[in-house]
């Protein structure tokens, strides 16, 4: 697999006398090799989006966090200042 993927028919029948084996089944392990290395690349392509996914609805909530945070010492600053107006000498 580290110099081919698909080994022609004459290197698999190499391959094969070498390794006293049938053809077939050699041709089979390099067709099962490579439908095992799809999968796994289709595995980790899904896992990198979930990642992906849950960062972007992290950085979401740390955005939607940050903002609601930003109101409240907004809201109680203006709090302060109306407290401030009502007093005497404000």
């Amino acid at each position: 697999m580290q110099e081919t993927k698909r080994p022609s028919k004459e290197m698999q029948v190499s391959i094969a006398r070498q390794l006293g084996l049938q053809p077939t089944t050699v041709g089979n392990f390099f067709m099962n090799a490579r439908r095992r290395l799809a999968h796994e690349k289709y595995e980790m392509e899904a896992a990198q989006a979930e990642a992906a996914k849950m960062a972007e609805q992290q950085a979401k909530a740390e955005e939607a966090a940050t903002a609601a945070a930003l109101q409240d010492h907004e809201c109680a600053d203006l709090d302060q200042i109306e407290l401030d107006q009502h007093q005497p000498g404000g």
